[in-house]
């Protein structure tokens, strides 16, 4: 930045304004008038002034003169007031860890500006990531697989989880302290990991999870049978969430009514005509026992107009349910309840 001749136009300026240069500086630091305060900046010739702008805003080190930047007193102040001064710092004043960790700390993502070298120790990411979980994206390879530097940034952050190196994506430690931070970053996690936490660390995550796995999933992780199975059988509303060629999977839907799980509900359009399938929502414990409100009652309303309508499928199903007086009426009095179905 070339300094500026001190002309006629200098000279009306500072009348104009009572021209105080470090008054001037220092108290028009915010707003509009920042370029110009700090233009005239340039005339100072004391440092200490310099130091108490960048304090009120560190982003104003853009516009100090250059042989200014290179005071470490300077640069620490904007820096510590914000992190992302760190932009504007001198190439070699970056290398200084002291610089650094007052930047990363008020802001993580200052990370970005460092040293290639200073990405690489681990009390310069740990400061960032503690500050800003995403800062990990700028870390070095091997402290994106160090696993206190990983939950660290994970918790603060779980979209940070995208930035894991690949073998602790499969931590199932990491994971959950991602997804307890946000729910959407579980389709960054392997699929191991994710069927191990489904099975067994559900009801760590069924708050965060709003009760519904499936519907957290991308379509590319929704496509593995035994996640979409495991899902299922921790809620059987999963079924609504899954994909297409599963609801219309007969063997799929036989194995979720084995397991008491089955929703007739959510099962397609073309198996809800399938006696078989009916019939094996039916006959689940769970409705022999009527632990559902309404029974097998529900399960023959989402059934297809054929199968309601048929009185030999109604017998299939008394059979099934001799515990419930519900078909044993409809069949007494089938002609008359027939044109309600």
């Amino acid at each position: 930045m070339v300094r500026p001749p001190i002309s006629r136009l200098n000279i009306k300026k500072r009348r104009i304004f009572n021209f105080n240069y470090t008054r001037v500086f220092r108290d028009s630091i915010r707003g509009d008038l920042i370029r110009k305060s700090l233009r005239y900046a340039m005339l100072l010739k004391n440092d200490t002034e310099v130091v108490l702008a960048v304090q009120q805003n560190g982003l104003a080190l853009r516009y100090v003169p250059k042989n200014l930047r290179n005071y470490k007193e300077v640069v620490l102040a904007a820096v510590t007031q914000n992190g992302l001064a760190l932009r504007y710092v001198p190439k070699n004043l970056r290398n200084y860890k002291e610089v650094v960790l007052a930047a990363v700390t008020q802001n993580g993502d200052a990370l970005r500006f460092t040293s290639k070298k200073l990405r690489g120790d681990r009390e310069v990411v740990l400061a960032a990531v503690r500050s800003y979980g995403k800062a990990l994206r700028f870390a070095s390879k091997k402290l994106r697989g160090d696993k206190e530097v990983v939950l660290t940034a994970v918790t603060q952050n779980g979209l940070a989880l995208k930035y894991v190196a690949k073998e602790l994506r499969g931590d199932s430690d990491v994971v959950l302290a991602a997804v307890k931070n946000d729910n959407s970053v579980l389709n960054f996690a392997s699929k191991e990991c994710i069927l191990y936490i489904i099975q067994n660390k559900y009801d760590d995550l069924s708050d965060c999870l709003e009760d519904c796995i499936l519907l957290n999933l991308s379509p590319k992780l929704k496509k593995y049978r035994d996640i979409t199975l495991a899902a299922i059988l921790i809620s059987d509303i999963e079924l609504a969430y899954a994909l297409p060629k599963f609801r219309n999977d007969k063997k799929f839907i036989l194995t979720i009514a084995e397991k008491n799980k089955l929703n007739l509900e959510y099962v397609s359009k073309k198996l809800r005509d399938d006696e078989e399938i009916v019939l094996a929502a039916i006959k689940q414990d769970a409705i022999i026992n009527n632990v559902y409100a309404f029974g097998p009652a529900v399960f023959l309303t989402f059934a297809s107009s054929r199968l309601q309508r048929d009185k030999t499928f109604l017998m299939k199903c008394y059979r099934a349910n001799k515990k419930t007086k519900y078909f044993s009426n409809i069949i007494k009095n089938f002609d008359k309840m027939s044109k309600y179905f």
